[in-house]
């Protein structure tokens, strides 16, 4: 009887710990973000909405304040790289409320600039989607979702600085040289 009474003694202490916290066991509470991974062509020198629509959704038995903001990755796909500057791409809205199973629509907008060295790149960058809680809300995690962001920047072709005048020039005098010599050697041709 003795040897059983520690189990009890914790048995018991397990069941009113999970008592305690029904009420946050029996609201449900999350958030979803379609699509997981949004992969982008991006234009660079002006800033510019992606039409691409972004639908952010409430798992929640009650309104909640969502927030969404830019991280670095904590992986990349296969041929990327971090993004050089988090400030280059936000949300047309970044922090709202949602009713209950509520959906909000929003969109990502860039703006990298028209440098040589940001072409003919593939950045990542990481969506963190929160979901507040409430003041003095007991639960054990704080819902969050993480969605890739996959941008890749117009190829350009370096363009050589060269002058085409001295070359035609050259050409137009050896051409010239060639058809006095000829005409000289061969006087029948006319």
């Amino acid at each position: 009887m003795r040897k059983r009474l520690p189990y009890a003694i914790i048995s018991i202490f397990f069941v009113a710990l999970i008592l305690c916290n029904l009420p946050t066991a029996n609201s449900k509470i999350g958030i979803t973000y379609v699509p997981g991974i949004l992969k982008i062509k991006a234009k660079l020198g002006k800033e510019y909405v992606v039409p691409q629509k972004i639908v952010v959704g409430s798992l929640c038995d009650d309104p909640r304040n969502f927030t969404l903001e830019f991280v670095r990755p904590g992986n990349y796909m296969e041929g990327y790289t971090c993004l050089p500057n988090i400030s280059w791409v936000k949300f047309t809205e970044d922090r709202f409320y949602l009713r209950q199973h509520g959906k909000k629509e929003v969109y990502l907008i860039i703006n990298i600039p028209d440098k040589d060295e940001y072409y003919n790149k593939k950045w990542e960058v990481w969506v963190h989607g929160v979901v507040e809680k409430k003041p003095n809300e007991r639960t054990m995690v704080v819902p969050d979702i993480y969605a890739r962001v996959l941008i890749e920047t117009p190829t350009k072709v370096p363009v050589r600085s060269s002058d085409i005048t001295i070359p035609v020039l050259v050409a137009i005098a050896c051409a010239a040289m060639f058809i006095s010599a000829l005409l000289y050697i061969n006087p029948k041709v006319k």
